[in-house]
Parts: structure tokens; sequence; C-alpha cells
């Protein structure tokens, strides 16, 4: 699983980049004082030994790439769970997530 931009219903302004690996373990960068509020462009540049994770063209942060294996797309607004927990007073209802695009590229084969 690769997470290119999470952020937990109790820490609003809190957004993680996450590179879970199969044995449980995961490399991330948790960026605090960020507003999800508003609108912003989230890349990642998937490269065969590397991934690099990118807000609004900046760099934010790089780790090797977990898996070159085929992987779906999933979004979601998830509230609780074992990780997060449950709701408290500082969750945020109704919540919602407002996406105005997605694009994926690929590279030409031939390069």
């Amino acid at each position: 699983e690769i997470d290119i931009v999470e952020m937990l219903g109790q820490q609003p302004k809190e957004l993680w980049h996450v590179a879970h690996k199969n044995d449980g373990e995961r490399d991330y960068k948790l960026t605090r004082g960020f507003d999800g509020s508003e609108w912003h462009i989230y890349t990642l540049d998937w490269h065969e030994n590397e991934l690099i994770f990118y807000i609004d063209g900046h760099e934010k942060f790089r780790t090797p790439n977990i898996s070159n294996t085929p992987m779906y797309l999933w979004m979601n607004v998830a509230v609780g769970g074992t990780w997060v927990g449950d709701p408290n007073e500082k969750t945020i209802f109704p919540s919602s997530m407002e996406v105005d695009y997605v694009r994926i590229y690929s590279k030409n084969s031939d390069e």
C-alpha cells in the first residue's frame, strides 16, 4: 500500500505520506500544521527503486520503492479503525473529501 496523502479525522492539521511494506513496517513522513481543507496537488513519482512524494510541486519525502507490482487507486474518507482509534471531540462531522481530478501517467516503455 502506498498512501500518496492520508489525513486522519482526529488530526485535521496533519498529513501523512506512507509506504507500507509486506512485513507490517512502514516508511513515512508526517507533516504537522498542514491545511488539508485547501486545494492542493499531491504527486507520487513512482520509480523502479524509489518513491518521491510532492505537494504542490515541492518534494516532501523520498523512500525506497516497496513494490513494482500493480496496485489499485483507492480514495476514501476513513474514520476510526485500529490505527486511528475512535472518533473524539476533535473529529469533524460531517466529513467529506472533494477531488477535482486524478491523473495517472506512464512513461513510454521504450525509455
